[in-house]
């Protein structure tokens, strides 16, 4: 930390505040010293909107400290800057982007920022100090701030409901004073309300939104069984609880699913049912997900009759930029519906439409449900059939590993005109053990150009033992603008190199460069010895000088204390 620098916080309009106050301060960085300094700031603020490298610390008279928000950091341009004698770098802040003030109190407001400094335990980093109050407004004050809050009629981006980045100024009413006016406000139409509702961590809060089930508008109907959902208890996949566009741990799953009220399972299920018949696919997806928590055999009709409409929903997806993780529409939630009643016992009908087939593709592909007469038949039938969607479900649903005639239909899924039925296919051969498949798999590597159906051809050859093969269709790769970088990656790997913390490269290299790139590695892996090493899956012995000649500048690991390996000449 420079000699000279001085932190300090200022707040807008003073220190008293009322809960549900928007706070805002500024953070002032001055030079007091007789020498300029360096600071940095940014590359924390995309995904967020505001710089999330300042730490708050919010503690009361008791040293209980106000829970902090939580956000995904998605980067940002950072640099550093020169600060002169006498001069101030101010950042304006807003309070409730850190730490969730949800009570009234006098607290202590810690604040610091890196500045891209180095601490030590003699100079550690300037702290920012400053103490506010929080007073509990009346009911009276409570309502007047929440009309203030529903006359602001500029609309605000981000709102998008639930998300951890939603910037509703409902947000900041998440104490039991507000429960009464955010529920008036929610049943006459504003589902903005119920993000302060959500964020009150009472029954009483489960209750309302409970009520709020039974509102005439679908609008209102649907933010309430959102937000009602996330405090079910939840089905666990995998050793993991399954939320509703949100993350949590395990822990955070635990203390929303202690506000949960057994009485609101039914009018839930009720409310998912009218949203699966809506035709809205962020309101099936919601219906979906609940039905998949808390649904009953008899639930399993309705979802169906929403798959039906999903799966008309359907096109190739053959363009190197389309979605192919991911079924159209509510696709995936309603699958994942009936993973959960599947769950619970229900099997799909016997007969039906194109819905019901793909109901029974998803029952042959759990390894839970045995495999009931006539799967063969059905299989074989529709396995070719629109749309793509169906035909990943017949993909997923091949008996392990396929042999016969599932070999051949594999092999054939291998070449689909949809790069989502392509991956899913890669995906099977790759399971499959068998060496049939090495070499379509290494042509994809060598030709496709979706980047994720290479990347699951490429894991595929891996899992199958071909190393080697994988290995050398990426060499023919390197040649290609849009995937050198990703071969790169991937032969570096190969190579003996330090432990890493990352990578970093170039994507703008020239075709001659990239094509005489690739005539070096084919140089390098001439030598049998060391293709016998990587099929062997063992690395490659390489001195600094060889793998800077090979990555050409265009590939480099970053390792400890802010080198690269390799090094520059």
């Amino acid at each position: 930390m420079p000699e000279g620098a001085r932190v300090a916080l200022s707040f807008t309009g003073g220190t008293n505040f009322v809960l549900g106050d928007v706070i805002e301060l500024t953070f002032t960085l001055s030079n007091t010293g007789a020498r300029d300094f360096q600071y940095e700031t940014g590359g924390d603020y995309r995904g967020t909107g505001f710089p999330t490298r300042f730490k708050f610390t919010v503690t009361d008279e008791k040293g209980v400290a106000l829970p902090a928000e939580t956000w995904m950091n998605m980067g940002g341009l950072s640099g550093p800057r020169p600060l002169k004698p006498g001069e101030e770098y101010r950042q304006p802040l807003r309070l409730q982007n850190y730490v969730r003030v949800s009570r009234p109190g006098v607290f202590s407001v810690r604040v610091v920022h890196d500045f891209g400094w180095q601490a030590t335990p003699a100079r550690p980093l300037p702290v920012a100090e400053a103490k506010i109050a929080i007073a509990l407004p009346t009911a009276e004050q409570a309502e007047r701030r929440l009309r203030a809050i529903m006359s602001n009629t500029e609309p605000e981006k981000g709102n998008v409901l639930g998300a951890y980045w939603t910037k509703t100024d409902f947000r900041y009413l998440s104490h039991p004073v507000f429960l009464p006016a955010l529920e008036r406000c929610a049943a006459e139409g504003n589902e903005q309300a119920m993000e302060g509702i959500q964020r009150i961590e009472t029954k009483e809060a489960t209750l309302a939104l409970m009520r709020l089930l039974d509102n005439k508008m679908t609008n209102v109907v649907h933010a309430a069984a959102f937000f009602v959902s996330r405090r079910m208890p939840p089905r666990i996949v995998n050793g993991y609880p399954r939320r509703l566009g949100w993350s949590g741990t395990p822990e955070e799953a635990a203390a929303s699913s202690a506000l949960w009220v057994p009485e609101a399972a039914e009018p839930l299920r009720a409310a998912a049912q009218k949203l699966l018949r809506s035709g809205l696919v962020n309101y099936v997806s919601t219906g979906a997900f609940i039905i998949e928590t808390i649904g009953k055999e008899e639930d399993g009709a309705a979802v169906l009759d929403a798959l039906e409409g999903t799966l008309k929903e359907w096109k190739v997806r053959s363009h190197p930029d389309d979605n192919i993780l991911n079924a159209p529409g509510a696709g995936d939630a309603l699958i994942n519906a009936l993973a959960g009643l599947r769950e619970r016992g229900y099997r799909a009908p016997k007969n039906g439409g194109i819905n019901v087939i793909m109901a029974r593709f998803l029952e042959l592909a759990d390894p839970a449900v045995p495999r009931s007469g006539g799967w063969e038949q059905l299989l074989e039938a529709f396995f070719t059939q629109n749309p793509p969607m169906l035909r990943e479900a017949a993909v997923r649903a091949l008996p392990r590993p396929p042999t016969g005639k599932w070999e051949k239909l594999l092999m054939e899924a291998l070449n689909d005109a949809d790069r989502g039925v392509m991956r899913t296919a890669c995906s099977v051969a790759g399971e499959s053990k068998n060496q049939i498949f090495v070499e379509p798999l290494a042509n994809i590597v060598r030709t496709e150009h979706h980047e994720w159906v290479v990347r699951e051809a490429s894991q595929a050859l891996n899992r199958l033992g071909a190393h080697w093969a994988a290995t050398d269709a990426w060499i023919e790769r390197l040649a290609d603008e849009k995937m050198y970088s990703e071969g790169l990656r991937f032969l570096a790997e190969k190579l003996e190199h330090p432990k890493s913390g990352g990578s970093t490269g170039r994507t703008d290299l020239a075709r001659e460069s990239r094509i005489a790139m690739r005539a070096k590695w084919q140089q390098f892996f001439a030598e049998p010895e060391r293709r016998a090493l990587v099929q062997a899956g063992k690395p490659v012995p390489v001195s600094e000088s060889q793998a800077r000649d090979l990555f050409s500048g265009a590939f480099s690991y970053c390792i400890e204390s802010g080198k690269r390996w390799p090094p520059e000449e």
